[in-house]
């Protein structure tokens, strides 16, 4: 085969090696939570991916993402993208990898940020924006258990005090 676009230069066309892990690695939390229980989905509402499940997301480029889209202003753990700029701390989708999805019919995904020193979880639907300081497994958790507030995935019959589990 030729490179194409390159004259006079003949050699192999190599393909992409396959990714082993996603940019900025596996966070802690998300390793911890796959190990003991693989990818698996609570109640239909909330998938969590298997590594390689991960692995097939290039980060969070999503087609509605315009060049200076990518970085949007937060305060206090919450962004809208349309509104006025706010607070001194951003999301920068280039550092944000999908690793869960909401199985409900409104563009919510979970999303982790890796940054340094921590991981934050990032829930959008590329218009408004619910950011929490935590790693994976522990905002899974806190989700479940509804200690935390998460207006998209949080109803008022979801999650309850059972949910079924299954795994992927």
């Amino acid at each position: 085969m030729s490179l194409l676009g390159v004259e006079g230069r003949d050699g192999p066309v190599r393909d992409r090696e396959p990714r082993t892990r996603p940019a900025g690695g596996f966070p802690a939390g998300y390793s911890r939570l796959v190990e003991e229980l693989g990818g698996f989905t609570v109640d239909g509402v909330l998938t969590v991916l298997p590594p390689e499940g991960v692995l097939h997301y290039e980060r969070s480029h999503d087609a509605r993402l315009a060049g200076t889209d990518k970085r949007v202003d937060i305060d206090g753990g919450y962004a809208v993208k349309l509104g006025e700029r706010m607070g001194d701390e951003h999301v920068d989708h280039d550092r944000m990898q999908l690793w869960a999805e909401v199985a409900r019919d409104s563009g919510w995904r979970v999303f982790w940020e890796y940054s340094d020193p921590a991981t934050r979880i990032v829930v959008t639907d590329y218009l408004e924006y619910f950011v929490y300081r935590m790693e994976p497994d522990e905002f899974t958790y806190k989700l479940l258990t509804r200690e935390i507030s998460c207006r998209p995935l949080i109803d008022a019959d979801w999650p309850g005090e059972r949910f079924d589990v299954a795994f992927l």
